[in-house]
């Protein structure tokens, strides 16, 4: 699972961000498409950050009907930082849940 601290979860509510998390947030709202920054905002909100996204959550919710693809162009386009954990549902099928880790002061974000 992502690694997102008790203390990280707190920083977030209270709506402090590293300076590292604002730049990047910043890079994807100016060259970024709709998806893009939609999945980006509910990503790193508290919600997202604590409980992560799957595919049939974007399909639903959000309308994307790619969340691999997309989360391929955060990684590749932006350096953004996501985990992915495997998990099973009920019903015994595999599915993926995707986890935004936020970048912290001092990290580069996007490869120099």
């Amino acid at each position: 699972m992502a690694d997102v601290s008790k203390s990280d979860r707190q920083v977030a509510a209270l709506g402090i961000k590293p300076l590292a998390e604002i730049m990047q947030r910043k890079n994807i709202e100016e060259r970024g498409t709709p998806q893009l920054i939609t999945l980006y905002k509910f990503m790193a909100s508290p919600r997202g950050l604590d409980k992560g996204i799957s595919d049939m959550e974007a399909r639903l919710v959000y309308r994307i009907m790619a969340l691999p693809r997309r989360i391929a162009d955060l990684r590749e386009e932006f350096g953004c930082q996501i985990d992915k954990l495997r998990k099973i549902d009920p019903t015994g099928k595999p599915y993926v849940r995707y986890y935004l880790v936020l970048p912290k002061d001092g990290d580069m974000g996007e490869a120099a």
